[in-house]
């Protein structure tokens, strides 16, 4: 039986995806979607109607007025980055776009959870959490990060031979641009991975692998990357959901470093409850602090 009412803002690929995955996993009651473009909206809200036989989902289009009322708020209505587009002046037009969506919902119910499901995640995140009448434990963004720290546990399975993901536990932290992937308190099957020859020796790989912009090499394919990124934000959606806490890595508000940056924490369906503690070496902290620094920076001059 599925709970509560989801807004998905933005009705093209990605949004469209993460409805249709809901629908599939039964893990909402409604599903609203909102996007300035009629025809686009229309033939989307038909289509996932037509997945939703069978079942006791609703599926319609909804004004911005509406979404603002909702339980859960997806963001996924992006930008396009123009060709040799200043970066600043990308994120400019995100936060322009971030305020004019955020105006037409108003006023947003007390209780809402927002979720920024587009980049750049750390600095919108933040950018809503001081533009809105929120709590901030009830906006936070899901990226690259959390991405990421699946691609580096199924690594770790994979190297280690246990072939199960659940056994690795590691988190990469920070940004995007700057990803932190948290070594030192890594463990497979709750032996650390440093005792592991096999994974020490080959950590360097790790970095690698998880410093690659799998996103960017997947849209010089085939111009977008939506179903990985569609599956993580449903099952953060499912989690905020849920009458249990689970751990995500999501882009928060730090109040040691006064900004958002993506760490793990435990999530319920009132939102950020907690941060996960955990322990990083003198480097994996300086790289954080730098990634964090490099947030702040852009956010402020973006601003």
């Amino acid at each position: 039986m599925g709970r509560g009412k989801v807004a998905v803002i933005g009705a093209g690929s990605l949004g469209s995806t993460v409805a249709y995955t809901l629908i599939m996993r039964r893990a909402v009651r409604e599903i609203l979607l909102v996007d300035i473009s009629t025809e686009i909206l229309q033939a989307q809200v038909l289509d996932l109607s037509e997945a939703a036989l069978g079942t006791t989902i609703a599926v319609r289009a909804g004004t911005f007025k509406e979404a603002g009322q909702s339980d859960v708020i997806l963001l996924t209505a992006d930008v396009v980055r123009r060709h040799d587009e200043p970066y600043l002046e990308w994120i400019r037009r995100c936060r322009k776009l971030l305020r004019s969506i955020t105006q037409s919902m108003n006023p947003i119910q007390p209780k809402a959870i927002i979720i920024v499901g587009i980049d750049p995640v750390d600095i919108l995140t933040r950018h809503l959490q001081t533009t809105l009448n929120l709590p901030t434990s009830q906006i936070f963004g899901a990226g690259c990060t959390a991405q990421n720290t699946a691609r580096a546990r199924h690594w770790l399975a994979q190297m280690s031979e246990t072939s199960d993901d659940a056994k690795a536990q590691i988190y990469v932290m920070g940004s995007r641009q700057l990803p932190v992937v948290a070594w030192h308190a890594a463990l497979v099957d709750g032996q650390s991975v440093n005792t592991i020859p096999q994974l020490r020796v080959h950590r360097a790989l790790l970095e690698q692998i998880v410093a690659t912009d799998r996103i960017k090499e997947i849209k010089e394919y085939k111009g977008g990357a939506w179903y990985g990124h569609a599956a993580l934000l449903t099952n953060v959606i499912e989690s905020v959901l849920s009458k249990e806490a689970s751990i995500h890595v999501l882009s928060v508000y730090v109040e040691r470093f006064e900004t958002c940056v993506s760490m793990p924490v435990a999530v319920t369906r009132n939102g950020v409850q907690q941060e996960v503690p955990i322990p990083l070496s003198v480097e994996e902290h300086h790289l954080l602090e730098h990634a964090v620094n490099n947030i702040i920076q852009q956010y402020e001059d973006s601003s």
